[in-house]
């Protein structure tokens, strides 16, 4: 998590971004089967994102353990993970394979909010964009 010169620092005297990656280091260390990360990438540049990504999904590889992150980055989730779950507002939208996640999907869910997502997203395509049978509680 490039802490290395951290390592005899006050946890009170690292940044925002530095604790996140310090308690993401522990969370490797935990023995557990389900790794969950919540906006595990909020206060980190786009290099240290990809970074943390990868350790996450390496470390998850390597014990077998299952790993679900919570997201904001939604082209780092599409590109990242095999499996995309839209939510909003405690409602799963959808769960599908990242290549069936299409934009106009991606513009519904973010309707109202379209600054969270890439500029290439059609916010037109919106209307009708999820299925009635993939909005489930």
């Amino acid at each position: 998590f490039d802490l290395q010169d951290k390592l005899y620092s006050r946890v009170d005297r690292l940044s925002g971004g530095e604790r996140q990656r310090v308690s993401l280091a522990r969370l490797l260390l935990a023995d557990a089967e389900v790794l969950l990360a919540d906006e595990p990438l909020s206060a980190l540049d786009p290099r240290l994102a990809r970074q943390t990504l990868e350790a996450l999904q390496s470390a998850a590889r390597r014990t077998g353990a299952t790993l679900i992150c919570s997201l904001h980055q939604v082209e780092l989730a599409h590109a990242q993970f095999p499996r995309v779950i839209g939510m909003r507002d405690g409602f799963k939208h959808f769960d599908l394979p990242r290549d069936e996640v299409t934009a106009a999907m991606l513009a519904a869910l973010y309707a109202g909010a379209e600054e969270e997502i890439s500029p290439a997203v059609d916010v037109d395509e919106a209307d009708a964009a999820l299925p009635g049978d993939a909005r489930c509680r």
